[in-house]
């Protein structure tokens, strides 16, 4: 596959989440870039490149810009797992996130005032009145064919570091508007945003981030994340991005 052709590349942190990514896409190739697996899917519309960063905020930070020096893409996807900061989210629903904070750079009290620097706004807050309507679109036609148990817009919340406290979940919530917390969510996005580069974030719940937070996440994680390869799948080989990036190119 052409390099040049890559239209949207991914971001896996974990070996299950790029695995499941790829289960669901099928890709025609997988090869080493620089240390990381990769792998492509394209037809006559667009070619994808998903890569295997590693865990963690740096591994994806550098396997973000990886990507985008090598490929140039219009998108940027940040794809995993997350835990859930507010009930009503069901295990294997998919947050398509909105604002992603970085929160464990400082306290909460002093976030206002790094505020700036610890925020970043995916495609869903920049989209046009356009894109907006599309990803709604494909919001209630994810939800309603059962691919997932729903798709919710809603903040995110980042921070290298295991929620597993009621407490602590409680004060993200509320700090926040958030309705989910990962590690890597902030390196991606924001990594992507200095470069330019329009982002969107798919996390699926596999936990409450609570006390039995790790025991639910090794029971849920392959399912949830299965579920989340259904949906990348169609948002990303069925024609929902195609849209979307065909209206971002009308208005350049």
């Amino acid at each position: 596959m052409d390099r040049k052709q890559v239209v949207v590349a991914g971001v896996c942190a974990t070996v299950a989440e790029y695995e499941h990514c790829k289960a669901s896409l099928q890709p025609q190739v997988e090869q080493k870039l620089k240390g990381r697996k990769v792998f492509y899917w394209s037809d006559e519309r667009l070619a994808i490149a998903i890569v295997h960063a590693g865990p963690g905020k740096v591994q994806c930070a550098s396997a973000t810009q990886l990507v985008i020096d090598e490929f140039a893409p219009c998108l940027i996807v940040d794809i995993g797992a997350a835990g859930s900061l507010i009930e009503t989210n069901e295990i294997g629903c998919v947050i398509c996130g909105q604002y992603c904070y970085e929160y464990d750079i400082c306290s909460l009290e002093q976030f206002p005032l790094m505020a700036q620097d610890l925020t970043t706004a995916t495609l869903v807050i920049k989209a046009s009145a356009g894109q907006r309507a599309i990803l709604s679109e494909f919001s209630h036609y994810i939800g309603n064919a059962g691919v997932v148990p729903g798709m919710r817009m809603g903040n995110i919340v980042s921070g290298e570091q295991n929620v597993t406290d009621t407490v602590v979940r409680e004060r993200l919530r509320e700090a926040f508007h958030a309705v989910a917390c990962d590690w890597e969510t902030a390196a991606v996005l924001k990594t992507a945003t200095l470069n330019g580069v329009d982002s969107l974030s798919f996390r699926v719940i596999t936990d409450k981030a609570d006390a039995k937070m790790l025991d639910d996440y090794a029971l849920n994680r392959d399912r949830a994340l299965g579920k989340l390869g259904g949906l990348l799948k169609t948002f990303l080989c069925d024609g929902w991005v195609c849209k979307l990036l065909a209206v971002q190119e009308q208005m350049s």
